[in-house]
């Protein structure tokens, strides 16, 4: 409770951002805000108080419907649907990896269940080095490469190592001959995720959409990425019983790679664009483009 509490008072302390407050009428504090990072005084214009849309007001501001009309149901898209698929992936491979390692790695036939868990929890230890690995390349390349390219990339790595660690399943001898190629599978998986879109979703959202649907836009795509979760969660072992790791781990794969076709398809990069450029009159430019950049 108190963590919960702690971040509460946090959140409180965190002001709004320039432009919403300057949009809403309170431009000296629009003000304030914007000097606090750059350290020298700033003026609010018009193109600042702004508005792209008039503010949803009753069940139209629960519902926010602008998500899904023609100008913006291309980026709801975008920032959602991956969200999902990326955390099916996440919390069904990432929360169950000591099972899968103890079911076709670890496990041994003289071994008892305490002796498998300890060695399948050692692994998951050194494996969980890579997702530290991910985030601190991704701090480092996301200014640099951009959020597509990264995305873009986690995905497809991503696929590809569901599917090394589900073929080693079905090589000669199991995937208890082929240790090395299991760990493999697995170190791609979670440098890469925590490389591409488990960084990039994140940032997405809050930067495609204008100040006045950030939080509408960045609460579904979040909401879908959790109903992925979810999913991802109380799904896999269920399918794991029913179906067996190889199946299983080819079907997150396909998961994988249709996010990876969504984000090429409705992609809109935001590296070296600002706001303006992406949320405003010149949004146009910024399209989608099928080709890879």
């Amino acid at each position: 409770m108190f963590p919960a509490l702690f971040i509460i008072w946090l959140r409180r302390r965190v002001p709004e951002s320039p432009r919403w407050l300057a949009q809403n009428g309170h431009e000296s504090q629009a003000r304030a805000v914007g000097r606090a990072p750059v350290g020298a005084p700033v003026q609010v214009t018009a193109a600042d108080r702004e508005r792209h849309a008039p503010p949803a007001e009753g069940a139209r501001a629960f519902l926010q419907p602008q998500l899904f009309s023609r100008q913006w149901r291309r980026r709801t898209v975008f920032t959602s649907a991956p969200w999902f698929l990326m955390d099916i992936a996440t919390y069904g491979v990432g929360i169950f990896t000591p099972t899968l390692l103890a079911s076709f790695a670890l496990s041994r036939a003289d071994s008892t269940f305490i002796a498998d868990g300890i060695a399948s929890t050692k692994g998951t230890a050194v494996l969980d080095v890579f997702l530290v690995v991910g985030f601190v390349v991704a701090v480092l390349l996301i200014d640099r490469v951009g959020r597509i390219p990264l995305q873009l990339t986690g995905f497809a790595v991503m696929a590809i190592a569901l599917c090394v660690l589900a073929a080693s399943t079905q090589m000669s001898g199991g995937a208890k001959a082929h240790l090395a190629l299991v760990m493999l599978g697995f170190a791609l998986f979670n440098t890469l995720m925590n490389l591409g879109p488990n960084a990039t979703t994140f940032a997405l959202p809050a930067e495609v959409f204008p100040s006045e649907m950030c939080a509408a836009g960045h609460g579904f795509a979040a909401g879908c990425g959790k109903l992925g979760a979810a999913l991802g969660t109380f799904l896999f072992p269920v399918m794991l019983a029913g179906i067996g790791e190889a199946a299983l781990l080819y079907a997150v794969a396909v998961a994988c790679a249709c996010g990876f076709l969504i984000t090429l398809v409705f992609r809109v990069e935001t590296r070296g664009h600002s706001l303006d450029q992406l949320s405003g009159a010149q949004a146009g430019t910024l399209a989608p483009r099928v080709t890879p950049p």
